[in-house]
């Protein structure tokens, strides 16, 4: 008996668990807690509290805020400014987060982190100070080699 061939299963990527979510917000009866904009090219967290409450823990396995806003940060996506909603109101997009477009979810990719920028910041325990120094440091070398590489 052959074995089953896993290149072509799907594995649900956070921005497709996020996408069949907010489709699904008014089935799963979350549609007050977070659910597309009206444009559908952004999404809307309405109630924070209850978000990570109730839907964390039980779609995205964490329990904290922060982890799922690293995430969102880790794909792309841009906090809006939401004047136009209470201020608890959190409003999220991506070029390729889009309501009619659960597809365009393949070309959202997680960013890598900055290894040296990490290293950079384990090595750096002398405060904000210190670190702005060594930022400004591999600025000046990266302006250097700069300058080498064009000659007058």
């Amino acid at each position: 008996m052959a074995e089953a061939d896993d290149s072509n299963r799907f594995r649900a990527t956070f921005p497709h668990r996020l996408h069949c979510l907010l489709s699904n917000a008014a089935q799963l009866g979350v549609e007050d807690i977070l659910s597309w904009h009206s444009s559908g090219d952004k999404f809307i967290i309405h109630r924070r509290k209850e978000f990570v409450e109730k839907i964390l823990p039980n779609i995205f396995k964490q329990s904290m805020f922060s982890s799922f806003r690293r995430q969102i940060n880790a794909y792309g996506f841009e906090k809006e400014l939401a004047n136009a909603f209470p201020t608890p109101t959190l409003v999220y997009s991506h070029k390729y987060f889009q309501r009619d477009n659960p597809s365009a979810c393949r070309q959202l990719k997680r960013r890598r982190p900055n290894k040296a920028l990490s290293k950079a910041l384990q090595k750096t325990s002398s405060g904000p100070v210190a670190f702005e120094a060594l930022i400004q440091n591999k600025l000046q070398l990266g302006f250097n080699n700069l300058e080498q590489s064009f000659p007058q």
